[in-house]
């Protein structure tokens, strides 16, 4: 565990998105199987309540965009920015992130379990009651998002930042840590072992709460 506020973890890659005028204007009645779009906006869709599988979006965004409910197992992202769109209960099981970003969305009830993700930031984003377990998190910052209640169970993070999130009630039991920040985040009722705590990045206003974890009583 280290208390040090100059020590971060890197900051995730952008996504690279071509210019306005060589994104074309994509308009989605419904996500098929095998379906693949490159330098396209999809804007104003509602994608709801869809079942597809290997789904491919590359260099591309999304901004209101209705996903919620839907079932998209192998989802592949690649440079794409999600704005604004409601991915809440999606089952993006086996999916791949690679340079992402989501901003300002509704991710309540996400299905991530066996996901791989680098380079992914989550920003201004509602994420309580989702699932991460089993996933691999490389070089992804979630910042000012809600996480109440997620689960992290033996997922492996490297190189991750929870910045002024709250990780209320999250579940860390059996994830590999290794550089993740949690500075400036509410944690009270995380689950994680002390074993665990090697990996951290905490602020000193979270030191007597991360003891209580440890084991020890402070009078």
């Amino acid at each position: 565990m280290v208390i040090d506020k100059d020590k971060k973890a890197q900051s995730p890659k952008n996504p690279i998105i071509p210019k306005d005028d060589e994104l074309q204007n994509l308009n989605v009645e419904k996500l098929r199987d095998d379906f693949y779009c490159e330098k396209a906006i999809l804007e104003n869709l509602d994608l709801s309540n869809n079942k597809a599988t290997d789904i491919v979006v590359d260099s591309s965004l999304l901004k209101k965009v209705e996903l919620s409910g839907s079932v998209l197992k192998g989802f592949k992202l690649r440079d794409v920015i999600i704005d604004k769109s409601n991915l809440s209960n999606v089952n993006l099981e086996e999916a791949n992130f690679d340079r992402v970003k989501i901003i300002s969305s509704r991710l309540t009830g996400l299905s991530l379990i066996k996901n791989k993700m680098r380079d992914v930031v989550f920003q201004n984003s509602k994420i309580n009651l989702s699932l991460f377990r089993f996933s691999k998190l490389k070089d992804v910052c979630f910042e000012n998002c809600i996480l109440l209640d997620s689960d992290f169970v033996a997922a492996e993070l490297e190189n991750v930042s929870f910045l002024q999130c709250d990780l209320t009630n999250v579940d860390f039991s059996g994830a590999k840590i290794n550089k993740v920040d949690i500075t400036g985040s509410k944690i009270e009722g995380i689950k994680i072992a002390s074993e665990q705590l090697r990996g951290l990045i905490v602020d000193y206003s979270q030191t007597a709460y991360i003891v209580q974890l440890m084991g020890v009583i402070i009078k």
